[in-house]
């Protein structure tokens, strides 16, 4: 496959934080058409080794926050080393570099987020089409009262409500200035509705 060929498949991000829709939304497409899946790392739909070394660092309680987080940027940078056009029509569900740069900036860790945000800035690949998906607080309460097994992230917008809207900010704002993405409030929103809006969006972009 020639490079001009591999650009003609689709590169999709669809970008928010927790209970935002976008794992819905992307498993909505992937009904709708032969998308392929991919959620947070951009190369792989797999964990990279390097990412599954700090998880384990992380678990272990033995490290300085500051330590973990240098060890997820690396993984991130690596992983945008790693990454290839995919050959196939792709939905990214988040970027591990987005979570991450907000993470950083609500822990105050500037320098860190200025490597991150440089490094996305310069290397990272643009996407076909970025959408960033929001909704309200209440909201999202609604979705995870609906879910069975939250995790300990998930609960973050229980116990720390303050954090996560300004997690919620932040991974806006970089989103929308690295990626160009087109923020969409999925409060009263279809999932299929969305989905098919998108897929249609991407399909007339490709044949123009």
């Amino acid at each position: 496959m020639s490079a001009l060929e591999a650009r003609r498949t689709q590169f999709l991000h669809i970008e928010g934080m927790d209970f935002s829709g976008k794992t819905t939304i992307s498993s909505e497409m992937m009904k709708l058409a032969p998308y392929h899946y991919r959620h947070n790392n951009i190369a792989s739909s797999e964990i990279s080794p390097l990412g599954k070394a700090v998880d384990v660092m992380s678990e272990s309680g033995r490290y300085r926050a500051r330590t973990i987080s240098m060890g997820y940027v690396a993984s991130i940078l690596a992983d945008i080393d790693d990454f290839t056009w995919p050959n196939k029509d792709t939905v990214q569900d988040s970027a591990a570099a987005i979570r991450c740069m907000a993470r950083l900036a609500i822990d105050n860790q500037r320098a860190l987020l200025s490597v991150l945000e440089d490094a996305s800035r310069e290397n990272h690949p643009q996407f076909t089409k970025s959408y960033y998906l929001t909704t309200s607080i209440d909201e999202r309460l609604k979705r995870l009262g609906e879910r069975d097994d939250p995790s300990q992230n998930d609960l973050m917008l229980v116990h720390d409500t303050d954090k996560f809207i300004a997690m919620e900010e932040t991974a806006m704002e970089k989103s929308a200035a690295i990626f160009g993405s087109e923020v969409i409030n999925t409060t009263h929103v279809d999932p299929q509705d969305l989905a098919l809006k998108i897929i249609k969006e991407v399909e007339s972009a490709r044949n123009d």
